[in-house]
């Protein structure tokens, strides 16, 4: 699943949009502007309402964020929304890429500083990170040519990454449906319910919910009093 395009933001709504990628909870046929609008006006509680948990969903087992050296900057917000989803909900396989290394016009020492930022801010290590060089450029005629050729010194990289992604060894972890202890389930179960009353931007309906939380109030002291 190709999902460019997501802004360079750590805030709720990307957050919540993440959620729903990793745990494959957005329909085909709906697109990601429209799931985040939906996250704007509805609230992190609603939304959960809208994208339900289906035997159907098709959970995200790899996630590999790719990255330009080229670039003047890492999304780094982005990054960071990314881990923070992960350790909400499960634990799910990092992997990062950094490609165009040799289009970057930074300094050696820069682009050094380039690649820690980007292992540091995803918590890579050397099993689950490939720095590659940019494989196609702007000549058609010699693109034509690389189809027909073998590039080792760009090839070797590449063939040894894949390998790692698809060892079968490495799993994903959903915190929801792996066994735990009872203390577990409630810490999990007091932690949903802050994170979820944190993500309501909405107004009217935290609103709603005061409202609600008053009458349940008035009803329990009419019917307690003797």
């Amino acid at each position: 699943m190709d999902i460019s395009g997501i802004q360079n933001l750590n805030n709720e709504i990307t957050t919540k949009l993440l959620e729903l990628i990793f745990y494959g909870r957005i329909p085909s046929n709906v697109s990601l502007e429209e799931v985040a609008e939906n996250i704007s006006k509805l609230g992190v509680w609603l939304t959960e309402k809208k994208y339900p948990k289906t035997p159907e969903c098709k959970k995200i087992d790899r996630i590999i964020f790719i990255a330009s050296a080229a670039k003047p900057g890492l999304p780094l917000e982005l990054m960071q929304a990314v881990l923070k989803v992960l350790r909400r909900k499960g634990d799910i396989p990092v992997f990062g890429v950094l490609t165009k290394k040799d289009l970057c016009q930074e300094e050696e020492e820069e682009l050094k500083q380039i690649e820690m930022n980007f292992k540091t801010t995803l918590g890579l290590s050397k099993l689950n990170y490939l720095n590659c060089t940019n494989y196609c450029d702007e000549n058609i005629d010699e693109i034509q040519q690389r189809i027909k050729t073998h590039y080792p010194e760009l090839d070797k990289p590449v063939h040894k990454f894949l390998i790692q992604v698809l060892d079968p060894v490495v799993q994903s972890i959903d915190f929801h449906t792996s066994p735990g202890s009872s203390k577990e389930r409630v810490i999990e179960l007091v932690y949903k319910m802050v994170a979820t009353l944190k993500g309501i931007d909405n107004m009217h309906m935290l609103f709603m919910i005061a409202v609600i939380l008053l009458i349940a109030i008035i009803l329990a002291l009419v019917f307690m009093r003797p």
